[in-house]
């Protein structure tokens, strides 16, 4: 019964779509979120896999926050900026080939990253031979085997994890609307490499995949319908060449292919083997499969759990959503020897703690829905789901106002943090939050200088 029910608002749901949302970009955008987040819920209903039930509170919880989203998503325009149809996107494409990739103090900078990584890179390496495997996923952040001090705890998991975020739009933005043939690129490429393989996470992977389905979606969208020459683009507006992309489907299932076996990889090194020959390869890529499976419906058996068991988690009164504030304060409180208790890692430790939820252990993941209800109950799912989807909603349009990397990346970002809400609420980390700052200083600093080019012709 509750699989109808969830089939049926959501054929309502892309109607509503269809009929209040124009320009292409916010269609796409809002289809592919809902489309994801209508197969998992309806999947999840057919209760397969041998794992629990979930309650239809809980469902009509993550009702809530889809039809919460969608709503705050198409409220947040007005009408004059409900269209793309005369965007000039070729500003985007110049962003990336005339600026980004010729920048030398970006080339040198990822040149210092590739040192930086590289030496915890081998650290790590040797760190493993004395710990488990469970705690190798957790030294990056604490002080102790990997790093020595709590300002490297900082440095690391507040800055170089806002940076890897522009790493992965780089590599991707790159591979899907730039040329290859660069430094930046290739850089970027083994920093973000370097960067995954210290605790082996696989967030960036998945983001990574994430970015290129979204950018192979709105390609269209965004290539004109005849791509100048390089001589006519400057001749027009020195944009420039925009790069043919003559078989996209080759520049989508290669490197998501690639990322998969990378995937596979890592779950293997998460499970402490550290040597992959071909018969663990092949139990790794099962294991994978199986976590994919369970990691898409799973999230909703852990947010019934917790509904269930209030009294282990208690309300938080916003801290929980808005967890990158405790989270710079208790920072910068170790900074000054002052002890205090950062929220994130609290509850991170609780959710880390394995449920058992059919024929499956589970753990961490337990949606955007989670943090947003022991905060304000209900009404906190209503109010933070509106609001992040008008957020997403305004990235579109800032976006479709001044198309540059920087726009393009908090746009990128942002939709990512939406998709994978599924499963866990990304902005309650400080990184995220800078990340998100210095694109906007970097979005400042291209529009003044697009400006005074244009003030010179």
């Amino acid at each position: 019964m509750m699989g109808v029910i969830v089939f049926i608002l959501f054929m309502g749901a892309f109607i509503l779509a269809r009929i209040s949302v124009h320009d292409r970009i916010s269609r796409i955008t809002l289809n592919i979120y809902l489309g994801w987040w209508g197969m998992c819920l309806f999947v999840s209903t057919l209760d397969l896999f041998g794992i629990y039930s979930v309650s239809s509170f809980t469902y009509c919880l993550l009702l809530l926050n889809v039809f919460a989203f969608m709503i705050g998503f198409i409220c947040a325009v007005r009408s004059y900026e409900n269209s793309s149809a005369q965007v000039n996107y070729r500003m985007i494409f110049n962003s990336l080939n005339n600026e980004l990739i010729k920048h030398k103090q970006i080339k040198l900078g990822l040149v210092f990253l590739f040192a930086y990584l590289f030496y915890y890179y081998r650290k790590f390496q040797t760190v493993l031979n004395v710990v488990s495997s469970s705690e190798a996923r957790t030294l990056r952040f604490s002080a102790g085997e990997l790093f020595h001090s709590v300002t490297e705890v900082l440095v690391y998991n507040l800055f170089v994890d806002a940076v890897a975020i522009f790493l992965i739009t780089i590599v991707t933005s790159t591979l899907m609307l730039g040329r290859l043939r660069n430094w930046v690129f290739s850089l970027a490429l083994v920093d973000l490499a370097l960067y995954v393989s210290i605790g082996a996470g696989r967030t960036a992977v998945v983001e990574a995949g994430i970015f290129i389905a979204l950018l192979a979606s709105i390609r269209h969208v965004i290539q004109p319908p005849i791509g100048p020459t390089k001589a006519a683009g400057q001749a027009g507006n020195g944009l420039g060449e925009i790069p043919p992309r003559k078989n996209l489907l080759l520049f989508v299932a290669l490197p998501v292919a690639l990322l998969i076996a990378f995937s596979i990889y890592l779950t293997a090194f998460r499970t402490f083997n550290t040597t992959l020959d071909l018969g663990l390869a092949k139990a790794a890529g099962m294991l994978f499969l199986d976590q994919a499976q369970y990691y898409s419906t799973g999230a909703f058996r852990a947010l019934d759990y917790s509904l269930s068991h209030i009294y282990l988690y208690g309300f938080h009164y916003g801290a929980l959503t808005f967890g990158f504030v405790d989270e710079i304060i208790g920072y910068i409180m170790k900074i000054l020897g002052i002890k205090y208790t950062i929220l994130n890692q609290t509850i991170g430790g609780i959710l880390d703690q394995d449920i058992y939820i059919g024929t499956y252990n589970f753990n961490a993941l337990y949606t955007c829905v989670f943090r947003y209800y022991f905060d304000f109950g209900i009404p906190g799912v209503v109010v933070f789901s509106f609001g992040l989807g008008a957020l997403m909603r305004r990235a579109i349009v800032q976006f479709n106002k001044f198309p540059c990397f920087a726009t393009l990346s908090i746009y990128l970002f942002l939709f990512g943090v939406c998709f994978l809400s599924s499963q866990n609420w990304y902005l309650a980390s400080s990184s995220s939050i800078v990340f998100l700052l210095t694109a906007l200083m970097l979005y400042r600093l291209e529009r003044k200088r697009w400006r005074v080019v244009q003030n010179k012709k």
